[in-house]
């Protein structure tokens, strides 16, 4: 189980920009998942959670937001003092229908059970802020 207190002297905050491009996935993931162990609030298995949320969050930017190839950028924000606030910014052109959309349409309501809490909203002009919430007692 992981620890409730902050390792002394690590950082509580870190955010990554990348281009919206799907070979950053697998990076920005393994990146985030350093960045949370060495924070000592989650267990691996809630680690492990959170980078599964992570790349839900990052794909559904790719395929829907940005439609598999717009330009732009994806934000990916990481808070972990207490608990671990994650939040991940597309500019892409939002929720908006995609009938013809790959996939189970199953992303939202998975990062949804992986964590302990989901908010979803749109950015102004275009995009949306996904954040999702670990606990660490979750």
């Amino acid at each position: 189980m992981g620890r409730t207190a902050r390792s002394s002297g690590a950082e509580p905050r870190r955010v990554w920009r990348r281009p919206a491009r799907a070979e950053q996935v697998s990076d920005l993931r393994r990146q985030v998942g350093e960045f949370v162990t060495a924070s000592g609030l989650l267990s691996p298995s809630r680690v492990d959670d959170l980078k599964l949320a992570l790349s839900e969050a990052l794909t559904n930017a790719l395929v829907h937001g940005y439609r598999g190839g717009g330009e732009g950028e994806l934000v990916v924000s990481v808070s972990a003092e207490d608990r671990v606030e994650m939040t991940i910014e597309d500019a892409g052109v939002g929720m908006t229908p995609h009938p013809d959309s790959p996939g189970l349409r199953m992303g939202l309501a998975l990062i949804a059970m992986l964590g302990d809490s989901l908010d979803v909203r749109p950015l102004h002009p275009s995009g949306t802020e996904i954040r999702v919430v670990f606990d660490p007692s979750g």
